[in-house]
């Protein structure tokens, strides 16, 4: 009775111990994955105890994201990057404000990411600033932002790769 876009699946949902008008959803292992992406819960067909549709108009939907409050431990996927399957690469569980600068091994800028709309994660086409995608091989980055409590933080330099196909 339960949907969750744009992927990712529940694995229980159950009566909160404190109340019985809240309930806990538990999202299954590989959602996430999703942190930096916008979701949804959508409940469909839901009764009240008294029998009385729930799910009509507004307040059927819960919008919400998973960010990070430090980057500690900020993700890529997919990992490695093979270009031809996806152009479709995400950088996760990072803070709701953040910068993510691409290096090459030889430390130089290739690209800079702006994390603004308050998810925690920004996604790149793998292209450098002049326009051009990169190739096979090895680059780092590194993640700089705010968190919560308007604390500076940054990352550790990350590792990933890009594979041809």
């Amino acid at each position: 009775n339960y949907e969750l876009l744009p992927y990712g699946s529940i694995s229980k949902i159950e009566y909160s111990p404190q109340s019985s008008e809240q309930i806990r959803i538990y999202l299954n292992a590989g959602t996430s994955q999703g942190r930096g992406k916008d979701f949804t819960i959508a409940a469909k067909n839901i009764k009240s105890a008294g029998g009385i549709p729930i799910t009509k108009g507004s307040g059927h939907i819960l919008a919400y994201v998973i960010s990070s409050d430090n980057l500690s431990d900020p993700f890529l996927y997919p990992s490695p990057i093979i270009f031809g399957e996806s152009q479709n690469i995400f950088f996760a569980n990072i803070t709701s404000v953040a910068t993510v600068e691409i290096f090459t091994m030889d430390g130089v800028l290739l690209k800079t990411l702006s994390e603004r709309d308050g998810n925690g994660g920004v996604s790149w086409d793998g292209r450098n600033d002049g326009g051009e995608l990169l190739g096979p091989g090895v680059y780092f980055f590194l993640v700089s932002g705010v968190s919560s409590l308007a604390q500076e933080k940054e990352s550790s330099l990350q590792k990933f790769m890009i594979i041809s196909p």
